[in-house]
């Protein structure tokens, strides 16, 4: 039996968990959530903090618009999960192009207790385009409300995204992880186009960190 999967804007096909929805918000309602998360999320108001911190655009002052879609997904058991991906443009620096890549996944415990997850990265790449994935660093990591030394227990959700791509989708699309260019959110979107579906899920499992509430549906890849 193929998952349900619903798509709400013309996208590839998506192929994910059972009872799966899959929305893309256009520009100014990502920055309407992302205006929300500054006064609702530690996590992003502390790598906010050091985006300030090191003089790195703010996306509204940044040339491309974000990225970002939500994944929301339903168990065979009724059970719910909300994840949200986001790729901001914090502009160029000395040959380099910075974004901030975030996952947030919210669901309930076998209790019904409401649960949430974040991790944000701040990364950096060559402005002139990537020629290996492993030119992406990360240079400041953030979970759950608190900053974390890059690595340090946190797998890297640009490189989960990377080895999730590699590991499970089309050959054909491989192509486009160093074919793809441009800001963050322009990369990423390019990645997502080509590789469909199967992209749309890689990368979310690092902020679930193999939780039995969320693994369901994003996976395990931190374990």
């Amino acid at each position: 039996m193929q998952p349900n999967v619903q798509i709400a804007q013309e996208m590839p096909d998506v192929t994910a968990v059972a009872n799966t929805q899959v929305y893309f918000p256009d520009a100014s309602s990502i920055k309407a959530e992302l205006s929300q998360l500054q006064t609702t999320s530690a996590t992003y108001q502390a790598a906010r903090a050091e985006i300030q911190a090191r003089n790195l655009l703010a996306s509204d002052q940044a040339t491309a618009q974000p990225f970002g879609y939500t994944m929301l997904d339903e168990s065979t058991t009724g059970q719910q999960a909300r994840t949200f991906n986001i790729v901001e443009d914090l502009g160029s620096s000395d040959g380099k192009d910075f974004g901030l890549v975030g996952v947030l996944i919210s669901g309930t415990d076998e209790r019904g207790f409401p649960v949430r997850k974040e991790l944000f990265e701040l990364v950096e790449k060559p402005s002139s385009g990537i020629t290996d994935p492993s030119q992406v660093t990360v240079v400041a990591t953030f979970r759950d409300g608190a900053a974390m030394s890059p690595g340090a227990g946190v797998t890297s959700v640009f490189s989960a995204f990377v080895d999730c791509v590699k590991n499970s989708c089309a050959t054909v699309c491989l192509g486009s992880l160093t074919a793809c260019a441009g800001a963050f959110p322009v990369y990423l979107k390019c990645v997502a186009v080509a590789c469909g579906g199967c992209a749309l899920k890689c990368g979310a499992c690092v902020a679930c960190d193999c939780g039995f509430w969320c693994k369901w549906a994003t996976g395990c890849c931190n374990a």
